[in-house]
């Protein structure tokens, strides 16, 4: 609990009628090296089902409390109450419960946190896999890498703010599935949840938690995230929906960081001038994606363009 001597973990778990992945999404809290720091469990349902009660009482030996919401609410209303009202400990974990843990991710999530008391929060790469037997990619890594600056592999890479601004300009700093936060700057960070983005609201919320502090990334990846037809949010979006979400939080980004424009898109541009060579097609090709480089140039439209953005 938060003051005690031992800092402790509150997990979290949003669930839509996903019975037979959330049950592979507990085994991985089981399995976890440090789950003696983890001290309470919140299964909560939100697709009309008893059945992931049923899952919860499967593993005895966790501190699970299984919520049931009746009726159900909005995905973003469910985030928001999750994140608010139930952790209660020094730090949170997400876990959406189509997705599952290495077994190292807590105590690699604590281990980085402990060690730099200024920081807001950490994350992970990811594996990308349509279920427990298979293997699409490895992903996560690029955007936190742009963002700290090209650094070398480590335990993990620091990135402050503005950092994690310039990363966010081409994606998500990390996968929601491997958030761990300090709860009192993740209780700062919901606000974002009544911004209405049904889509890239994980974007928004790591950089609305960065305003508490520096985020952490292990470049290695800690969790294995589903791509799957069952339910998925994303898949209800198209793509104009998607992009016409994405570019709204570019903006978002950019009018609350506090930062002129000029000066984001010059940084932005100098750093995108020293990516290592190898790297340099992948990053233009995001740059130029509607929510990078083009929104700049729309949000830009009423002040005198940098030379940069404009010849880009």
């Amino acid at each position: 609990m938060v003051g005690s001597d031992i800092p402790m973990l509150t997990v979290i778990i949003p669930t839509a009628d996903r019975a037979s992945m959330l049950r592979t999404a507990l085994q991985s809290i089981a399995d976890q090296t440090a789950v003696a720091k983890i001290d309470r469990i919140i299964v909560s349902e939100n697709g009309g089902t008893r059945k992931s009660g049923e899952i919860c009482a499967r593993f005895p030996s966790l501190p699970i409390t299984h919520d049931f919401r009746s009726p159900p609410v909005t995905p973003l209303e469910h985030g928001r109450m999750l994140m608010n009202e139930y952790p209660d400990s020094d730090f949170t974990a997400i876990l959406h419960d189509d997705d599952w843990w290495a077994p190292t991710h807590i105590e690699s999530a604590l281990k980085a946190l402990e060690a730099n008391p200024d920081a807001a929060g950490y994350g992970s790469g990811n594996f990308v896999v349509s279920d427990e037997s298979s293997m699409l990619n490895c992903n996560g890594n690029l955007f936190p890498w742009f963002g700290a600056s090209f650094p070398k592999f480590a335990p993990w890479w620091k990135v402050a703010r503005f950092d994690v601004l310039l990363a966010e300009l081409l994606g998500t700093l990390f996968h929601y599935s491997t958030t761990v936060a300090r709860t009192s700057a993740l209780r700062e960070a919901t606000h974002i949840f009544d911004l209405g983005n049904t889509f890239d609201n994980d974007r928004m919320l790591l950089f609305a938690l960065s305003a508490s502090g520096p985020l952490l990334f292990n470049p290695t990846p800690q969790a294995f995230v589903r791509n799957h037809g069952v339910h998925q949010d994303s898949f209800l979006y198209d793509g104009e929906a998607q992009r016409r979400h994405m570019c709204g939080t570019t903006r978002w980004i950019i009018e609350s960081s506090g930062q002129p424009l000029d000066v984001i898109v010059k940084t932005f541009m100098r750093r995108m001038a020293q990516c290592p060579k190898v790297a340099v097609p992948t990053l233009k090709a995001l740059a130029m994606r509607e929510w990078c480089i083009p929104e700049l140039k729309r949000t830009s439209a009423r002040i005198e363009e940098p030379a940069e953005l404009a010849a880009a």
